[in-house]
């Protein structure tokens, strides 16, 4: 596969934009981010099959096509991605007990209102890996 320009030009006709894939991925990422909660796996196999279909229904229009394409498969590496961050959570036994951590406060905070009031977040920026425990 050579690179030629703008495009990506594979063995035969087939050739994608890479500002259309681009744009497909970011936009994805973005949606991910403003979701208030992470769908299932079971619909992102459902969304990817539904995607190909609409993309394969869509073939007449390659620039349309491309983008639900890169916007699918960006949506599902994004959801991935922030399910295994996600998960990466303290262990029941460890719950409720105290822990020092150091480091920087990166980021103003951000206000959510929710139905138990406001809560502030921001990104927290460790100095080491070590927790020391209390």
């Amino acid at each position: 596969m050579a690179v030629t320009g703008w495009k990506i030009a594979a063995p035969g006709k087939l050739t994608a934009d890479i500002r259309w894939l681009a744009f497909g991925l970011l936009l994805a990422v973005l949606l991910v981010n403003r979701l208030p909660t992470l769908p299932a796996f079971q619909w992102l196999v459902v969304g990817l099959a539904l995607a190909g279909l609409l993309a394969y229904l869509l073939r007449r229009w390659p620039a349309i096509s491309q983008l639900i394409i890169a916007a699918s498969i960006g949506f599902a590496y994004s959801v991935v991605v922030a399910q295994g961050i996600l998960s990466n959570r303290l262990s029941t036994a460890e719950h409720g007990s105290e822990r020092w951590i150091t480091g920087q406060i990166s980021d103003l905070p951000a206000i959510q209102e929710t139905g138990r009031g406001r809560i502030a977040r921001f990104l927290f920026q460790p100095e080491s890996d070590t927790l020391r425990q209390i």
